[in-house]
């Protein structure tokens, strides 16, 4: 009986987490194109955060491996996506507004910038804050 009742109230629920803390960084969308041609450039790695240069010395150990988050791949068409985050925390970040971006691919240089997200954020329509970088141009080496 009780089982029936968890699974109606996760159904009612739309089994969706409710966001319980303030956003800690935006969601970020963007398109990564060829800088030469135009041309949408698909599977680039893209990351969100700081990220040091890969050269042995300077490399990340341990447990800072374990903190790095994840990338995302472009798709065919360039476009990348990173969903907003939050935490269960009283206040927000003061940096929150602020992202870094990472962007690499085979036979392309490596290419890091910054944003500074206007505040207010635009937000989308469910009140989540949302950043559109626009299109960002890779070079040849």
């Amino acid at each position: 009986m009780k089982r029936i009742v968890y699974l109606l109230l996760a159904l009612a629920a739309g089994c969706q987490a409710p966001v319980l803390g303030p956003y800690t960084s935006p969601a970020i969308h963007g398109r990564v194109l060829d800088g030469g041609t135009r041309q949408p450039l698909g599977r680039v790695l893209v990351r969100r955060g700081a990220h040091e240069s890969d050269n042995d010395l300077t490399a990340p150990k341990g447990g800072e491996l374990l903190m790095q988050k994840a990338g995302v791949r472009t798709g065919p068409d360039g476009c990348f996506s990173f969903l907003s985050e939050s935490a269960l925390t009283i206040f927000r970040p003061a940096d929150w507004n602020q992202a870094q971006l990472e962007f690499k691919r085979s036979g392309y240089l490596r290419f890091q910038t910054n944003y500074s997200i206007p505040t207010p954020a635009t937000n989308l329509p469910n009140g989540e804050p949302a950043f559109d970088t626009g299109d960002i141009l890779l070079q040849k080496r």
